[in-house]
């Protein structure tokens, strides 16, 4: 690892001198010993004990303190004790202290007592214990207990009230002291006698002064003890330094013995000078420690800094070669505070606790050497320290702020003087040059913790950095000495860690590739956790460090940046060389990886929102991405036909009638997703292309389960149950005709015994109830189930917000995306076919080929005796993009009657389909195509084309429409199974039963509804089986499906299609014996293709049936499908039959007349809201639109169609157009086909009329913008 020092160049390089450079003190300690001993023995001379020397030094140094502002922490003790008067008077202290000893004690149990008053608990509480202490013994009683002097009784409370102040750990101790011991001396001056001396009173006003003077001076000074005191004046039992000699009126002198001396001790040990050695060099300088030399030197010193000479110099004004103030009194000074400095700081101690000693030397020095002005003490000490127990190039912060704190307490007491910018120019000078020392020592220190970065144990910046925003960068001096020097202090620290940083994250980084496998052993794990350590280490970093290093660095964002920056430049190669020597690499293995690094990105976009990741994760990882998608895909395919071949068709339970199957397939499709989702991807396009692939394969998938279980259900519903039920219904039949050939031999009267008997027989004949399949009705189930599922897919593809993908051909290298075309056929009808023998009652089918792979691709179910038939049923298949289909439609006929295992079937017409661009709109919107036989007649189809567009939403609107249309078929093939009764029961051999030939016969009530009572037997039969599987809601829509068929057959039975008027046979021809034999013996009415029109008592019956089976089977008291559903459109249609039915032709025709207005409305309408030229159905656009893929492609596109729906049910235009329809196929009834043909020819010239009309329009108004565009463009 680089050392810090190599960050420090740029300190190095700026032209600011060290402390050293400039102040580093050019004396020997000789001198500096003997300069110092001196000043002790001038001061020791000095000594309040010796009275044959008094020399005003206060009087002198008053001048300089007034104009130099003296440090107010000089210990001027000696010179005021001068003051004070010493004589013995008639008493002594001791006597006197005797005499008011009772006083004392009296007033201390008053205090006890309570009889006197102390406001201040605590010092009530240091009276009662000194009290307890000194005057009572254990017994309580009081003992007379004097001291020698005053000095002794003040010194034992002090010591009372010490220990009883800390144990209440007041945080400001040393004042509570001060004022206990001013109350104190307060007692004693108030009991002393008014005979005694006013001097005695002095002396202890003039101890209450002093106390009150180191209140002053410092209040947050913890301990005060005699040592302290000593200084001031008041000393301690036992001390040689009394104020007075005792008994004795003799004034000591001094004998300059080592002993007596005070702080000698101290000197030796500094200067490491023995005893003997110390007292020769006493005695050496006793002649040069002369006061009246001092005075002197004071008072011309007083007159140059009087006359603004700062920088006088001692021999400047004395001759003389011994002086007591050094010539390099400041360097003299230094090198004596360092060396106080280091003896004071204890080997390892962390903390500079100096001793009374020291600070005698420190401040008694500057005292007398002119030094003790408060900015240039300040300066000196700092930089003495700097120059001693701060040398270091680290920075010591529990020393350093131990020093600025005991200098800022100590010297720097009032306020004004920290405001270091009104300190002299050479003071500020020093003292920011030791700031800017202690500056560096901190970013040396910062830079070495920086080192420490990637740890086991973090550093810790709180300390350093406290000390730095507190001691330095804040310092309004220090930011004034910074602009001066064009020092950019901040930016250069910035500069400084960020280079720390980047080399400490650098060899981090180098140390976790040296960690990787050699050679071809490397593999995408050891790739990945190399990420993970980064993410783990960037983790505990921000963690640990959540705030800003110096105001503008976050450690972890900051190592973020470094270690991603570094990654970037070897990724790419390191995942070359993984994937070259590694074989078969499963993309899930790879893009595990990539989630690792995603999460790299996005914590570092968290941090540098403006920035951009270093490298592009995904251009790495995309053939993965891409190989992942393709195994998925293939899994889901697989896991769908594992599906179908497993599943067991049973239900979830007696709630939940789908099986597991659903359950499974869809939560395939999410966690498929779910996979790319939770990747992180960050190329919307990449993921939309994924997204939309899978979508693609689930949408195949289903419509694959949904062609198979159709098959399934097919088969279970085609089996010999079906033969069974088509010969019961052969044999109904037959025995009706019977009756009927009987009947009319017999006059045709109505013969009611005959018809009970054969409605008798008819019940007995009943087949059983058709046995649906467990597994048709669960796979029903589960398609309705899927159906509503759908929703959720759609739900979970918006909350991706996925686009559109349009440059899916980019990526085919990758993987193909192969698009179809698909088609939809439907297959609606057949007009117009070759007649039909008698001798057997045919069946009829459709098949359709396709020509060009030869194979069967659709095939209807089969119609039986009917030569107009309706099969309305839709296939759909796909071909790959812009391939050639061609279709063969054949038209088959069953040539016997009864369905047997081995049929024969003749081709009974044919035609061909092609699909061109010109005759077909590809918007999913059904073509209407009318196909030419071969042989004779027609057949209608609808032809629908979708070009399929890689789109998630296309892929929705697919599966919607494959399960929607697989759930439709399915229910289809169920109510099939009703249809051939529903027929029977509302058929004209019914009505010939009821009512004759001639349908004038009244049949009771009982009659009638005793017709519908095999129907109801049967209907409840096979609806009891189906309720046993189905869901209520899908038995629901199988009893509506059900009841349309009803109302399908019940219309076709009270009225003829208007398509019979359009055919081509001439109605006024008969065409066989058959058809002659029918038109004689019923009436002239006789309509070939529908039969005669039904008289209103049969019309009556039909309603009446309508009625029965609506209200009390379908409704069944609202267990079955509610009323609205019921009376659906087509039921309101069929009711307002009778509304016309009565009325003339003449009536009909006028009506027709009158609703023509209001069909052209209709067709403008239907022109302006449809693009189509094939479609003029408002509501028929709007259903084919709903069947549509896009249609089915969102919530909000199906919601939006069934809103449609409902109004335009309720669309008056359609109403009319609706009525129209009903009374034509009246007038149609009655065999006016020339009118209806006329209207219908009328009703395409107008439609015919109305779109070149709007043709022509649409060429105006684009001529008209072209000109004007033309015009726009000339005048430009």
């Amino acid at each position: 690892m680089v050392r810090a020092s190599s960050c420090m160049s740029s300190m190095s390089a700026l032209k600011i001198q060290s402390v050293g450079d400039v102040y580093y003190p050019n004396v020997s300690l000789d001198e500096t010993y003997n300069y110092t001993l001196k000043l002790l023995i001038l001061d020791y001379i000095n000594e309040p004990r010796f009275n044959s020397v008094k020399v005003d030094l206060q009087g002198k140094s008053n001048v300089i303190q007034r104009r130099i502002q003296p440090n107010v922490n000089s210990n001027n003790s000696d010179i005021n004790k001068n003051k004070i008067d010493h004589h013995v008077d008639e008493l002594t202290e001791k006597e006197i202290l005797d005499k008011i000893a009772i006083k004392l004690i009296d007033y201390l149990n008053k205090v006890a007592m309570k009889e006197v008053t102390v406001s201040d608990s605590n010092t009530r509480r240091s009276l009662l214990k000194f009290y307890n202490d000194i005057y009572l013994g254990s017994d309580n009683n009081v003992k007379l207990r004097t001291f020698r002097n005053f000095e002794e009784l003040l010194i034992s409370f002090i010591k009372v009230a010490n220990l009883e102040i800390q144990k209440l750990q007041l945080t400001d101790q040393a004042a509570t002291l001060h004022t206990q011991l001013d109350c104190f001396i307060k007692i004693l001056i108030s009991i002393l006698p008014n005979s005694l001396s006013r001097k005695h009173k002095e002396t202890l006003s003039y101890y209450k002064s002093l106390i009150k003077d180191q209140e002053n001076f410092d209040r947050n000074k913890v301990i005060f003890t005699t040592t302290h005191l000593d200084n001031y004046g008041i000393r301690s039992q036992g001390s040689d330094t009394n104020l007075t000699t005792q008994n004795t009126g003799k004034v000591r002198k001094p004998t300059f013995r080592v002993k007596e001396i005070s702080h000698s001790n101290y000197l030796m040990q500094l200067f490491d000078i023995n005893e003997i050695k110390f007292q020769q060099d006493v005695i050496k300088v006793i002649k040069e420690s002369d006061n009246n030399m001092y005075v002197t030197e004071l008072g011309f010193m007083e007159s140059k800094i009087i006359n603004d000479r700062w920088d006088v110099k001692p021999h400047q004004f004395t001759q003389r070669t011994h002086i007591l103030i050094p010539d390099a009194r400041q360097d003299i000074y230094l090198t004596l505070v360092k060396l106080v400095l280091q003896k004071e700081l204890k080997k390892g101690s962390k903390y500079l606790e100096l001793s009374s000693d020291a600070w005698y030397f420190i401040l008694r020095t500057a005292n007398f050497w002119g030094l003790n002005y408060y900015s240039t003490l300040s300066s000196l000490i700092y930089t003495a320290a700097n120059l001693s127990i701060l040398k270091e190039t680290e920075i010591d912060v529990d020393i350093i702020s131990n020093l600025l704190t005991v200098i800022y307490k100590r010297i720097l007491t009032k306020t004004e003087y920290r405001n270091i910018s009104s300190w002299n120019a050479k003071d500020q000078q020093m003292w920011n040059l030791n700031l800017y020392h202690t500056s560096n020592q901190c970013l040396y220190s910062l830079t070495k913790l920086v080192y420490d970065l990637f740890n086991k144990h973090k550093p810790k910046f709180s300390e350093l950095l406290g000390f730095y925003h507190k001691h330095i960068i804040d310092a309004p001096s220090f930011k004034l000495f910074c602009e001066e020097n064009n020092l950019d202090i901040k930016n250069l620290w910035l500069k400084t860690i960020k280079r720390a940083i980047f080399k400490v994250n650098e060899n981090y980084y180098v140390f976790l590739l040296k960690k990787l496998p050699k050679n071809n052993d490397i593999t995408t794990k050891h790739l990945k956790c190399l990420v993970i350590e980064i993410l783990d280490e960037i983790a505990i970093l921000r963690r640990k460090y959540p705030i800003l290093l110096l105001d503008s660095i976050m450690i972890g964002n900051e190592c973020l940046s470094c270690l991603t920056k570094l990654l970037s430049s070897d990724i790419l190669m390191l995942w070359k060389h993984i994937q070259t020597v590694g074989s078969n690499i499963p993309p899930v293995t790879s893009l595990e990886t990539y989630t690792t690094l995603s999460e790299l990105r996005k914590i570092y976009t968290e941090v540098h929102s403006q920035a951009v990741f270093p490298f592009n994760i995904e251009n790495i990882f995309i053939n993965d991405l891409f190989s992942l998608a393709d195994d998925i895909s293939r899994n889901i395919n697989n896991s769908v036909t594992n599906i179908i071949k497993t599943e067991k068709w049973d239900m979830l339970n007696e709630q939940v009638k789908h099986s597991i199957a659903v359950i499974d397939i869809f939560k395939m499709f999410n966690e498929s997703i779910s996979i790319f989702f939770n990747l992180g991807w960050n190329n919307n396009s990449h993921l939309n292309l994924i997204i939309t692939f899978i979508l693609k394969t689930f949408s195949n998938s289903l419509s694959l389960y949904a062609t198979t279980v159709f098959r399934m259900v097919n088969y279970d519903l085609t089996n010999d149950n079906t033969i069974q039920e088509y010969q019961f219904q052969q044999d109904i039949l037959k025995e009706v005709n019977t009756l009927h050939s009987t009947d009319i031999s017999k006059d045709t009267a109505w013969n009611f015994t005959a018809m009970k008997n054969s409605l008798l027989f008819r019940k007995q004949k009943f087949p059983k109830p058709y046995e649906f399949s467990k597994r048709a009705c669960i796979i029903l189930n589960n398609t309705s189930k899927m159906l509503s599922m759908v929703d959720t897919v759609e739900d979970t593809i918006s909350k991706i917000n996925i686009a559109k993908v349009s440059n899916y051909n980019t990526y085919s290298n990758v993987f193909k995306v192969n698009l179809n075309t698909i088609y939809t056929v439907k297959i609606v009808s057949a007009n117009n076919l070759p007649e039909i023998t008698n001798n057997s009652l045919n069946g009829t089918y459709v098949s359709i080929i396709d020509s060009t792979n030869k194979i069967e691709i659709a095939k209807t179910h089969l119609v039986c005796g009917k030569s107009n038939p309706n099969w309305n049923q839709e296939f759909q298949f796909e071909k790959p993009f812009n391939e050639d289909i061609n279709l063969s439609v054949i038209l088959w006929n069953k040539v016997n009657g009864l369905m047997k295992k081995h049929e024969n079937y003749e081709t009974c017409g044919k035609a061909s389909l092609s699909f061109d661009d010109n005759n077909f709109k590809r918007n999913g919107l059904p073509n209407h195509v009318v196909l030419q036989l071969d042989t004779q007649g027609e057949i209608n189809l609808q032809v629908s084309i979708e070009e399929e567009q890689f789109d998630s939403f296309f892929y929705i609107g697919k599966i919607y429409r494959t399960l929607e249309t697989s759930q439709e078929k399915i229910i289809q093939k169920i109510v099939q199974k009703f249809k051939e009764f529903i027929c029977c029961t509302f058929s004209r051999n019914s009505l010939k039963i009821l009512h004759g030939n001639s349908g004038s016969h009244k049949a009771s009530k009982e009659q009638i509804n005793d017709v519908l009572v095999p129907f109801f037997d049967y209907l409840n039969a096979n609806l009891a089986i189906l309720a046993m599987w189905l869901a209520e809601y899908l038995l629901h829509e199988v009893m509506l499906k059900v009841w349309d068929e009803v109302l399908n057959v019940a219309y076709e039975l009270l009225l003829p299609p208007l398509s019979i008027a359009d055919t081509k046979r001439e109605y006024s021809k008969i065409s066989s014996w058959d058809d002659s034999l029918k038109e004689t013996l019923f009436n002239k009415n006789f309509i070939k293709g529908y039969g005669r029109q039904l008289t209103q008592i049969e019309t009556e019956t039909v309603f009446t049936w309508l009625n029965i089976l609506c209200m009390e089977f379908f409704y069944n008291n609202g267990e079955g499908p509610s009323l609205v559903e019921l009376k659906s459109e087509k039921y309101r249609e069929i009711l307002i039959i009778p509304l016309f039915y009565d009325k003339s032709d003449f009536e009909l025709m006028e009506e027709i007349e009158i609703l023509s207005s209001s069909f052209v409305k209709y067709l403008n309408k239907c022109i302006s809201h449809n693009n189509s030229t094939n479609n003029f159905n408002l509501k028929a656009t709007l259903i084919s639109r709903q069947k549509t893929i896009i249609g089915c492609s969102s919530k909000s596109k199906r919601n939006y169609i069934r809103e449609a729906l409902i109004k335009q049910n309720e669309d008056i235009l359609e109403k009319s157009v609706v009525k129209m329809d009903l009374i034509l196929r009246i007038l149609l009834s009655r065999k006016h086909f020339k009118f209806v043909r006329e209207h219908l020819n009328w009703r395409r010239e107008m439609k015919n009329k109305l779109l070149i009309e709007r043709r022509v329009n649409e060429a105006v108004n684009w001529n008209f913008l072209n000109n004007k565009i033309s015009k726009k463009s000339s005048i430009k």
